[in-house]
Parts: structure tokens; C-alpha cells; sequence
């Protein structure tokens, strides 16, 4: 009698890649490729995946040079999620229950972390050192940007007598002027 067993090959099946960005930048969460080009994060995303081999696993995590991050396993699946702390090449490792190889190239993951901004504040009139003539109005041009957005600009101001006294700063919050590049302009101030 003859009899003949085919094995599966070991191999990834299936991996899917999400991108859970920072709340504060208004994204939606979005699907990314796990091959390719680097991958430029804001810092704060979330990469969260989901995939499947053709053989029974014991492990499953994402390592770099310096961290590991593990995921859940269940029979061939795996499923977990980490927030990337450094720029770097991170990597997918499965450890199968017989301790075989799986076939094919590594995943590698080239992530490069992108810090957010300061905002930008820019006062171009008055000018630097400028003494105000004694009237209830000063005209006054604010420039405030940011790479994200802004969702308030407040201006505070006090008034400093020739003798150095100054009154209490009073803040106000300034009328927004958009432009596309996310500008707020303020006109005028009452001091």
C-alpha cells in the first residue's frame, strides 16, 4: 500500500496594516503597505495588524535593534498593535509551534517619526520697540500658524508707563481671519 502525505508549505498568508494617527490631527485611520518605502508616522500613530499564516503559531511580534512588541496569537492568526517609539526598521517575527521557518522574505517596515511643530507667532506691525501714541486703539497684525492647525489665538497685552509702571496684562482672544495656510489675523487691539 502506498500513501502519500502532502505538507503545506509554511508561509505569511495574509497581513493587513492600519495606521491609528494622534487624535489632535483630525486623520482617519488609514490602511498602509507593508512593503515598499519608509513609512513617515506622525509621532503618537498607532500601527496596528492583522494577518495569518499557513501553519500554527507560538509567537508573533514586532522587533527592532532596541524594543519588541508582542502580538496575540490564535492557531495561525495573530493580531496586535504598538506605537513606534524611535525611527527604525521594524520587523515581523513568527515563531511557528514546530519551530520551522516560514518560507519567503522578512517583513521589514521602515518607519520614520515625524515630530509636530511649535506654532509660529509673527507680530510684523508695530514693529520692534515701537512707542504707541496715547490712543485707545493701536493697530496690530498677528501671523500664527501651524502645521496642524490652530485652534486659538489669544493675544495678552499691558500697558508700561514711561516710568516702568505697568498696568495688569489683559488677554483677549482674537477674531480668526482663515487663509489656507492655517493663518489667524487679528487687526486691531483695545489696549
Amino acid at each position: 500500500m502506498l500513501s502519500v502525505q502532502v505538507r503545506t508549505p509554511l508561509f505569511l498568508g495574509a497581513l493587513t496594516l492600519t495606521a491609528r494617527y494622534p487624535r489632535y490631527l483630525g486623520l482617519e485611520d488609514e490602511p498602509l503597505p507593508t512593503t515598499g518605502d519608509t513609512l513617515l508616522l506622525p509621532v503618537g500613530t498607532r500601527l496596528e495588524a492583522a494577518g495569518e499564516a499557513t501553519a500554527g503559531l507560538r509567537a508573533a511580534q514586532w522587533t527592532t535593534a532596541r524594543d519588541s512588541f508582542d502580538m496575540d496569537v490564535s492557531s495561525g492568526r495573530f493580531r496586535g498593535g504598538f506605537t513606534p517609539r524611535n525611527s527604525g526598521t521594524y520587523r515581523l517575527e513568527l515563531t511557528t509551534l514546530s519551530g520551522a521557518a516560514l518560507a519567503g522574505d522578512p517583513v521589514q517596515l521602515p518607519v520614520r517619526l515625524i515630530a509636530d511643530s511649535a506654532p509660529q507667532v509673527e507680530i510684523p506691525v508695530p514693529g520692534g520697540d515701537t512707542t504707541a501714541a496715547a490712543a485707545p486703539q493701536i493697530p496690530i497684525v498677528i501671523d500664527a500658524r501651524d502645521d496642524h492647525g490652530l485652534r486659538s489665538v489669544v493675544l495678552e497685552t499691558r500697558r508700561v508707563s514711561q516710568l516702568g509702571i505697568a498696568d495688569t496684562t489683559r488677554r483677549q482672544e482674537l477674531a480668526p481671519i482663515w487663509r489656507s495656510e492655517e493663518r489667524r489675523v487679528g487687526k486691531e487691539c483695545r489696549s
